[in-house]
């Protein structure tokens, strides 16, 4: 493994002129980074961030590659490295891909932010399966009603993400319903939501990024108090 990082850091062309303040505060939000994501078009892997030089390159090693990764060109401009901090923040960073031995991958140290991605609230990483519901009466391009089932792997106070086999596109609409009690007995509220990604996992199924849609205040206040008591976020904090 090391004789396969120094072989990948062996090239001159990665270093890039990048603000050292701004260098220092991107290298302490990968420091501090729970999950990590390497994400290009509709394509997303999940990542370990293995070694990094300050406003260089960062070595990442990726958890399932595949075809898509293999045939991604050299210094791709299109790509982010998404960051889910362990005090429930997320950040995306624009970077390019600028070395590859899969399944370790070298990518450009950002030199930048993505604006408006910064998200203070907390956001917790959960498992829960929910019903999928797509109404014709709510999607104007949808020809019929459909259900299926998802599972919701990732909260926040304006969205989650939801894993599912079920076809869906960016822009539908469609509802879920989240289990908002950590007591034994379930208390579920109905979510209205809009799909603003859609990104193919290994087990072939997607990965939804939803946001929430005429969610009322009420039911938005019990995800926030849902989210602020959970342990693993620090109850009460």
């Amino acid at each position: 493994m090391d004789d396969e990082i120094r072989l990948l850091q062996n090239n001159r062309s990665l270093k890039a002129p990048v603000d050292s303040q701004e260098a220092q505060r991107f290298a302490n939000v990968l420091n501090n980074a729970k999950t990590s994501f390497l994400e290009y078009d509709e394509h997303k892997y999940e990542c370990d961030i293995v070694e990094m030089r300050l406003g260089e390159f960062i070595v990442l090693k990726v958890h399932k590659p595949d075809q898509g990764l293999v045939n991604v060109p050299l210094r791709y401009d299109f790509c982010k490295l998404r960051v889910f901090t362990v005090q429930g923040k997320v950040y995306i960073f624009p970077t390019s891909i600028v070395q590859k031995k899969i399944p370790l991958m070298v990518i450009a140290f950002p030199e930048k932010e993505e604006p408006g991605f910064v998200r203070t609230g907390k956001r917790l990483f959960v498992r829960q399966s929910t019903p999928i519901i797509l109404r014709k009466k709510e999607n104007l391009l949808v020809p019929r009603d459909a259900t299926a089932v998802g599972t919701i792997t990732d909260l926040s106070e304006g969205g989650c993400s939801v894993i599912s086999r079920m076809p869906l596109t960016k822009g539908d609409k469609i509802r879920i319903f989240l289990n908002v009690s950590h007591e034994k007995e379930a208390r579920n509220v109905e979510l209205f939501c809009i799909i603003r990604r859609a990104a193919p996992t290994p087990d072939g199924q997607v990965e939804y990024g939803l946001a929430w849609h005429e969610v009322s205040e009420s039911v938005k206040a019990d995800i926030k108090n849902f989210l602020t008591r959970h342990p693993s976020l620090g109850a009460g904090g």
